[in-house]
């Protein structure tokens, strides 16, 4: 029997345990429901990662790679690679495709992964590198460094130029695992070597450009084997090849088909017979130098229609092939009636005949180069510039038969970018102003102009240049004397290290800022002798203009600060005429007296003269230091002071042309 307290007892008991299961079943519930709600949640979550991942990373790689070619910042490339393992993947091909080596930083930085073993990085950098340009560090890139890339299987294009510390043996080790090498430039690498043809041949089959100008050293045999297993070169240069001959150019021709461009720059060997194969068969191409060369004649053409039958050649050029004459120019406009780049300079037989054949290449025709053909003259050169509208960059150095004329036409050019008249010795101050008067466009394309050893040119006309064209970046006035003046070579660049020191001291050449100090500090000068010339004019005491010769004095001597202490040579010769004739009283012309001017100003009250420009100021100073008067010279007639190369305008029209550049300065003034 129970006791009485256990009967008592049991059924609070039973309650508490059913109170207690019911609390547990409840947990258990509300902990079930709330790990539902989080694994739903999760699941949802799960599921928008994985759509929202699908749109990107489940795309081909093709349209991936397309996206992100769009993305040209190799900081946001960085930032794509660093997202997850497959963007890594596809981003770094992107960033190595192409390393940027640009400065030593790099450069050594380059060195030190490379020598890393492919096991100990996260991708292996080589597999990557399909274009390997050096030509930024040139003057730091060795064998050592070149022997870094060695083992990159899919290299594309090798750019070497001027890499003058690296050697054939580093070259040619590249190169062997470059199987799928399209084109190498090894402008400026000395010594190239059979190897590094040899090489070529062996490795890289699907070779297409090759650029090794200076192979001095390389045998007849090389360049053929070369030849004959690369079939699908299309650009080669040659230059200066000893082995290079009829039998080798023959050989290119026949196994290169697709060949559009040749250099044979310094090839002696190469004859008539060579060039007659070379345009009957090659009818895509597009470019052919060839130069110092005697054995080029109007025989090279033999053979071939007088119709466009090289309809696709753009570019020739025969630089110093003695016998080219205006048969072979009239031959070779009829052969390609599209020709857009033309080198014939030191052709010295050419004759204005040449020059009217290719006039009817009209707005084809770009770039000249006629320097040192010695027989053209102002006819054929302005018939030619009269139909070739284009025209971009012209040279005529050496070209001495020309004058002024030509500089007429030039200036008639829209787009001339670049004239050359280097030691055209009849181009004078009138030329250079027609010049600068017909290009005052904001527009202006000229960029560049050579007038070095144009003896007959003066400051006033280079100044009217220089404020008509702003785009001027190169201005060359070697030997020039009026420019050899520490005032303005001081904006000079330095001359070559090679030049001699009377060369340098002749030199004389402008570029980039240079040329805008020069601007500006001729700009300066013209303003003072503006200043002067105006406040004679508002003294009533003359007209400096009506004295051209007098005008180009106050201009010159207040242009040259380096003799503040010397009168004008004009003021020096009145003064010792004066001298020799102390007792003689001035004789009055109808031309205005300088010194007598600068005598009336000295006359004014103190306080006057006190309000003076500093020139006038200085030049009254000067002038009264003498107690001597100063006498009137006889006129000088106005033709002979044109003819002098004064440096200044014509007397009659200055006051217009000191008009017109007032305005121009305005119109230039946002620039």
């Amino acid at each position: 029997m129970q006791s009485n307290s256990e009967r008592d007892s049991s059924p609070s008991d039973s309650n508490s345990t059913i109170e207690l299961q019911r609390s547990e079943n409840e947990y258990d519930h509300l902990t079930n429901t709330i790990m539902e709600d989080l694994g739903q949640k999760l699941n949802r979550y799960k599921e928008s990662q994985d759509m929202s991942s699908s749109h990107i990373l489940h795309l081909p790689t093709e349209v991936l790679l397309l996206i992100l070619s769009f993305v040209t910042s190799k900081t946001d490339l960085l930032s794509f690679m660093l997202t997850c393992r497959k963007f890594g993947d596809l981003v770094s091909g992107l960033l190595w495709f192409r390393p940027g080596i640009s400065n030593a930083y790099v450069y050594k930085e380059m060195i030190r992964i490379m020598r890393i073993p492919p096991e100990k990085t996260f991708w292996d950098y080589k597999k990557f590198i399909r274009r390997l340009n050096l030509s930024l560090v040139s003057n730091l890139v060795e064998d050592e460094f070149l022997y870094a890339f060695s083992g990159c299987p899919n290299l594309e294009r090798i750019t070497l130029v001027n890499c003058s510390k690296v050697t054939a043996d580093s070259v040619a080790t590249i190169l062997k695992d470059a199987s799928n090498l399209q084109s190498i430039d090894l402008t400026g690498v000395l010594n190239i070597t059979d190897g590094v043809y040899y090489s070529l041949a062996r490795h890289c089959k699907k070779l297409q450009g090759l650029y090794a100008p200076g192979s001095m050293a390389v045998s007849k045999n090389a360049v053929y084997t070369l030849i004959s297993n690369c079939p699908m070169l299309k650009r080669i240069k040659l230059s200066e090849c000893v082995g290079v001959d009829d039998e080798i150019v023959v050989k290119l021709v026949r196994e290169c088909k697709n060949l559009v461009e040749l250099d044979l720059h310094g090839c002696i060997r190469v004859t008539d017979y060579a060039l007659v194969v070379l345009f009957e068969e090659l009818e895509y191409l597009r470019e052919f130098k060839i130069s110092m060369n005697d054995h080029i004649t109007e025989r090279c053409f033999l053979g071939l229609p007088n119709e466009p039958y090289l309809d696709k050649l753009r570019i020739i050029d025969f630089t110093s092939c003695s016998n080219v004459n205006d048969k072979l120019v009239i031959k070779l406009v009829q052969l390609a009636p599209k020709l857009r780049h033309i080198v014939l300079s030191k052709c010295t037989k050419i004759t204005d005949s040449s020059l009217r054949a290719l006039a009817t290449l009209g707005k084809c025709l770009h770039y000249l180069h006629l320097g040192h053909c010695i027989n053209i003259t102002d006819f054929g050169v302005c018939h030619l510039l009269r139909n070739c509208h284009r025209l971009q960059y012209v040279d005529l150095a050496c070209c001495q038969e020309l004058t002024n004329d030509t500089l007429f036409e030039l200036s008639q050019l829209p787009r001339l970018r670049r004239i050359g008249l280097v030691k055209c010795h009849n181009i004078t101050d009138h030329g250079i102003l027609y010049l600068a008067n017909n290009r005052r466009s904001p527009d202006d394309t000229l960029e560049r102009v050579h007038l070095s050893y144009c003896t007959q040119i003066s400051i006033f006309p280079i100044y009217k240049l220089l404020m008509a064209c702003r785009r001027l970046t190169h201005l060359s006035l070697t030997g020039i004397r009026d420019f050899l003046r520490s005032d303005i070579t001081r904006f000079c660049r330095d001359p070559p290290n090679d030049f001699t020191q009377s060369q340098r001291d002749m030199f004389c050449v402008f570029s980039g800022d240079g040329v805008r100090k020069l601007r500006d500090h001729l700009s300066s000068l013209y303003h003072q002798q503006q200043q002067i010339n105006r406040y004679v004019n508002s003294q009533n005491i003359g007209n400096l203009r009506d004295d051209g010769e007098a005008l180009n004095e106050i201009f010159q001597y207040i242009a040259n600060p380096a003799t503040p202490g010397q009168l004008p040579p004009r003021v020096q010769e009145l003064i010792e005429a004066r001298r020799r004739n102390r007792n003689q009283e001035p004789i009055m012309t109808n031309i205005v007296n300088f010194p007598e001017q600068i005598r009336r100003l000295s006359l004014l009250p103190p306080e006057q003269q006190q309000a003076l420009p500093q020139p006038i100021r200085q030049l009254i100073a000067q002038a009264t230091a003498s107690p001597l008067s100063f006498p009137l010279q006889d006129q000088e007639p106005q033709q002979q002071q044109q003819e002098r190369g004064l440096g200044i305008p014509p007397v009659d029209n200055f006051s217009q042309v000191v008009d017109e550049g007032q305005e121009f300065d305005e119109d230039q003034e946002m620039e």
